[in-house]
């Protein structure tokens, strides 16, 4: 899908009386007064002066083929295990991946954080995590060890 950005859609600045967001401040987004009028829409309604959510993405995120290889690992484990590779794939997170134990109100809850939302050494960790326990379990990962080493090495 091909977006349409406005080069300056809103520029950081400092509350009154606190240091910019450069210097340890508050990160503060004021929309722009010459993109008002671009932005003004149902999904885009703010007003000068207005604060909102904004999503910033690292630059340095994983790449497609480090999904590729994380997904053929598991299921490559999974199929020699007689498991779901869905279910394997939420327990390789688990175990070497983004992870939390959550309480709210004295419920317990295990939050996983997307993979689609890993940066690139977060993916790092949970291939390398996901190899070893293929390797542990005696998965043939062979073919697979030479993509990631190539991975690693370029």
């Amino acid at each position: 899908m091909k977006q349409n950005k406005l080069r300056f859609l809103a520029r950081i600045t400092a509350a009154r009386g606190e240091d910019s967001f450069f210097h340890g401040g508050p990160l503060c987004l004021e929309v722009d007064d010459a993109a008002i009028a671009h932005v003004k829409n149902a999904l885009f309604d703010h007003n000068r002066g207005d604060q909102f959510l904004v999503q910033m993405e690292d630059p340095g995120g994983h790449s497609e083929r480090q999904r590729n290889l994380f997904h053929a690992l598991v299921k490559a484990y999974a199929k020699q295990q007689g498991l779901s590779w869905q279910e394997e794939k939420q327990r390789m997170k688990h175990r070497h991946g983004v992870s939390e134990n959550i309480t709210i109100d004295g419920t317990d809850y295990l939050w996983l954080k997307s993979t689609a939302d890993y940066t690139k050494d977060e993916y790092t960790d949970l291939i390398e995590g996901t190899i070893g326990d293929c390797v542990e379990a005696q998965v043939d990962v062979e073919q697979y060890l030479a993509e990631w080493k190539g991975m690693r090495n370029g």
